[in-house]
């Protein structure tokens, strides 16, 4: 199967597309080793000089559509593997998949509107399930919420591999709290892939598969959702959104930078606040798509260092204007 690769024009940063020179390189995202030979992309910046940081061309590692050149002769098996990745970052092949630049000022609804068309991938997880949305994959999306709480989602995704395979059910995680040995077995598996707090969180974790267990599925209110120990309101909102489907919109440390980027926020608003806020004026049907747009934007382009030169809201963003009349 043929995939184009689509060329980039941005002046300050492009993506490479590249079999690893030697076995030396380590990907940004999952940290293990990228072996010799192996399809790789590498971010390239030219701020302040440049500098390339590769990761494993692998949708749990980076998620990118645009490269600025193409492998030479790649083989039938490698156009394959391309074509794969492509389609399952972005669930159709990238040449369908087109954006302008927005330009002008945005209301949060109109916002919401061009978000949640660019970023389509809202409850597209399936946490290793091939039937997706039954109960099991609603206890599942509620544990991974827990696991991914300051922590990358990669590493959460790499842990739930592991984890799922041992406790397929709440049942089975709920049996931990009497199983020492598979405790330390996942342990180290949360210290290799670098997932944050993990003795915490498993102990969080078992708590919430008791809870299931006993209310026979996850929890439909924010009260009973807070009452598990590990849930905060940051995950209540994302839980009933992904979950249950109602109209919430998760606050995070990331979701606020990228409001204040934005001008939305001036310093006084508090989480209940903004989510009152963000209620009254988006659509109730797009509040559950646009939270979770929000988190893709962070990680695409709006992070703590963020990369104005590739974000389609530069024209309409205070930041982006910014950058832009700086010509940085």
């Amino acid at each position: 199967m043929k995939m184009s690769i689509i060329k980039s024009d941005t002046k300050y940063k492009h993506f490479l597309l590249e079999r690893a020179k030697s076995g030396r390189s380590g990907c940004r995202s999952c940290h293990q080793k990228i072996q010799k030979g192996q399809l790789r992309v590498g971010l390239v910046t030219y701020r302040p000089h440049k500098t390339v940081q590769w990761h494993h061309m692998d949708p749990e590692c980076i998620r990118v559509r645009e490269f600025a050149k193409k492998p030479d002769e790649l083989t039938h098996e490698e156009e394959e593997l391309l074509a794969d990745y492509l389609e399952e970052v972005y669930c159709v092949p990238p040449v369908t998949v087109t954006f302008s630049l927005v330009t002008g000022p945005l209301s949060m609804a109109q916002l919401a509107q061009v978000m949640c068309k660019k970023y389509g991938k809202f409850r597209s997880f399936s946490f290793g399930l091939e039937t997706k949305y039954t109960e099991n994959w609603k206890w599942r999306c509620l544990i991974s919420t827990m696991l991914v709480c300051n922590t990358r989602e990669t590493s959460m995704l790499a842990f739930i591999k592991p984890l799922f395979s041992m406790c397929p059910d709440p049942e089975s995680l709920a049996e931990l709290a009497n199983d020492k040995e598979s405790r330390i077995e996942l342990l180290k598996e949360a210290e290799r892939v670098k997932l944050k707090h993990a003795g915490k969180k498993l102990s969080y974790i078992i708590g919430a598969s008791e809870v299931v267990i006993k209310e026979g599925g996850v929890p439909k209110t924010r009260p009973g959702l807070m009452a598990i120990k590990g849930v905060g309101r940051h995950v209540s909102s994302v839980v009933s959104a992904w979950v249950h489907q109602k109209a919430e919109f998760g606050i995070d440390v990331h979701v606020d930078r990228i409001m204040r980027r934005l001008g939305w926020l001036d310093g006084k608003e508090g989480t209940i606040t903004t989510e009152a806020r963000v209620k009254k004026m988006v659509p109730e049907k797009l509040v559950g798509h646009f939270s979770r747009a929000f988190v893709d934007l962070g990680q695409d382009i709006c992070s703590y260092s963020p990369s104005c030169s590739e974000c389609f809201l530069q024209k309409a963003c205070p930041s982006g204007q910014q950058y832009l009349a700086n010509d940085w």
